[in-house]
């Protein structure tokens, strides 16, 4: 696959949820790094699409850098959670903790990815990026739709 197609599936002014695995792999070294880092760096950071992360992912990346002692790798993802250009972070609330239950009791999502996709949702944000194969095609609240777009589904990515 290629930008041009990553492009086509993203349209222009669409608010994006970046999920944590998302996030893992556009910090991280792994298969699907290279469509991760064109989503936050062209898309995000350009302003082509805001960003959506909750609270929770930017705990669940964290515990790997201060685990091993990275302090300083901890400091530069708080960082970049501040004050990257076009993301706002979600803090975990009433309103969408009892959104992520509701996700939970009907999807079986396990409670971290729920409340992530309630951010998301209560955001309005109208596509969800993941590369969590547990996640469904689309998640539902109340009026709100999120369609989601798996990171593998654009393997090869050149």
């Amino acid at each position: 696959m290629s930008l041009v197609q990553l492009e086509r599936a993203i349209p222009e002014g669409q608010a994006l949820l970046l999920d944590t695995s998302c996030l893992s792999a556009y910090f991280g070294d792994e298969l699907t790094s290279p469509i991760a880092k064109a989503v936050v760096d062209r898309f995000v950071r350009s302003g082509r699409n805001r960003a959506i992360v909750s609270a929770v992912s930017a705990a669940e990346l964290l515990v790997r850098p201060f685990g091993s002692g990275r302090a300083d790798v901890a400091a530069q993802m708080g960082l970049f959670f501040r004050v990257s250009p076009n993301l706002v972070l979600v803090p975990i609330d009433l309103v969408v903790a009892t959104a992520a239950a509701e996700i939970r009791a009907r999807e079986g999502m396990k409670l971290p990815d729920a409340l992530v996709a309630a951010s998301g949702l209560d955001r309005s944000a109208e596509i969800a990026i993941s590369d969590d194969a547990a996640w469904p095609d689309a998640l539902v609240h109340r009026d709100a739709r999120m369609r989601v777009l798996a990171l593998r589904s654009f393997l090869p990515f050149a």
